[in-house]
């Protein structure tokens, strides 16, 4: 799955390089800035993959699971915009992944910043080991919220 994203990102970057070394467009950018600035976006793809990976280990419907996930996406992506516009709201943006995605031309300049990229990769890490314990104490039989799940299957048996 991150291989994917990852492949993905190297075809659009690839493509993307191409088209802009094809409009010999007079800039201080090359097309390898180019490429640099879309494999940015994989720590954050990765992190909203693994965060959506937890919830469908966790939550008993893929439905469920979708929904959250998107949820927890838009919630991020207007958090942090909002943060933006409001000064009194500035302490929540923490809480937002979108905080640490640099989508300004300060990319170009100073690059991908180590913090930023380290709460991505935790992030990933965190979400990671949380899918895989929610996904090796599942009970696929049941539709039951993991906390149910015990309590469901005693009452199967009886």
């Amino acid at each position: 799955m991150m291989l994917t994203a990852l492949i993905i990102l190297v075809l659009v970057g690839v493509g993307s390089m191409a088209t802009f070394a094809g409009l010999r467009i007079e800039t201080s950018l090359s097309s390898v800035d180019i490429l640099l600035a879309i494999m940015s976006a994989w720590p954050i793809i990765v992190a909203f993959m693994m965060i959506s990976l937890f919830l469908g280990s966790c939550l008993p419907t893929r439905r469920l699971a979708a929904m959250t996930a998107t949820v927890i996406f838009v919630a991020s992506y207007f958090g942090e915009r909002f943060t933006i516009l409001a000064k009194s709201l500035r302490p929540l943006s923490r809480w937002s992944l979108f905080h640490y995605f640099d989508a300004t031309s300060s990319l170009f300049s100073d690059g991908v910043k180590a913090r930023d990229l380290g709460v991505l990769l935790a992030t990933v890490s965190g979400f990671f080991v949380l899918a895989v314990v929610c996904f090796a104490r599942r009970d696929v039989t049941t539709a039951a919220w993991p906390w149910r799940r015990n309590n469901s299957t005693q009452h199967q048996s009886s």
